[in-house]
């Protein structure tokens, strides 16, 4: 019976140590794969540039090796910051700051920039209590906000409402950012939080943020989950926060 067991433990550690070194190099491959579009288009300017005998095109050269050198780096530390998390390297700056004041200057940042989109962004604030104090990492709780109201503009026509929502549930705050856009399928809800799953059809993006956005919430003791919006198009993505 225990030579039983031994071998099926052994069996499911075999498993579990090839579903992980299968994840690995589909970080390898995919991460060579999106690395080698900027790096493929830096090489080319620089030809060009050292080819041009138009100085009136080196600007717009230039220009090519700025952005791929910029999107090299934007890859680079992505895929830097997920082995972080990865590896448990990750420790948070925990601060007590007032949600209510956080939000509203989230809110307020991104006003203007969806304005000048024909998007309307709105704040919804459910909870009653003037302020509402809790202990989170606020630059990561931002970045995640960010991502989410980031992936809500990518996904809206034109002179749609966006919502950044907020509210109390069973002593957790819970923030929800609302779109009116295409929706996600029911079949992509349980993966979207992976890696390198991506619901953006132009491919854009490496698949890596929404994965960071939930390692970030798992590490504050939350949750982060998405489902459709139930009045009408679109998508909600919510985080449920502990108060204390």
């Amino acid at each position: 019976m225990k030579t039983s067991q031994t071998l099926t433990e052994l069996k499911q550690e075999n498993k579990k140590l090839r579903q992980e070194i299968q994840t690995q190099h589909e970080f390898l491959a995919t991460s060579t794969h999106d690395l080698r579009t900027p790096l493929t288009t830096a090489l080319l300017a620089v030809q060009m540039l050292k080819n041009s005998k138009e100085p009136q095109k080196n600007k717009m050269y230039f220009e090519y090796l700025e952005s791929s050198l910029n999107r090299l780096q934007e890859l680079t530390d992505t895929f830097f910051e997920i082995q972080k998390y990865e590896l448990g390297l990750v420790e948070l700056q925990r601060e007590k700051i007032d949600l209510n004041s956080f939000l509203t200057e989230i809110h307020a940042r991104y006003s203007s920039l969806l304005s000048e989109k024909s998007l309307v962004f709105s704040f919804e604030n459910k909870i009653k209590t003037k302020k509402v104090f809790i202990k989170i990492d606020q630059s990561r709780i931002q970045q995640v906000l960010e991502n989410l109201i980031g992936n809500a503009i990518k996904f809206v026509p034109k002179k749609s409402k966006i919502i950044l929502r907020t509210g109390i549930l069973d002593n957790q705050v819970r923030i929800c950012v609302i779109d009116s856009g295409c929706g996600i399928p029911t079949e992509e809800k349980k993966k979207i939080f992976q890696k390198f799953i991506s619901n953006d059809k132009n491919k854009k993006g490496a698949g890596l943020g929404l994965h960071i956005c939930k390692k970030i919430i798992e590490l504050h003791k939350g949750k982060i989950w998405c489902e459709n919006n139930s009045k009408g198009k679109g998508a909600v993505f919510c985080i449920l926060l502990p108060v204390k």
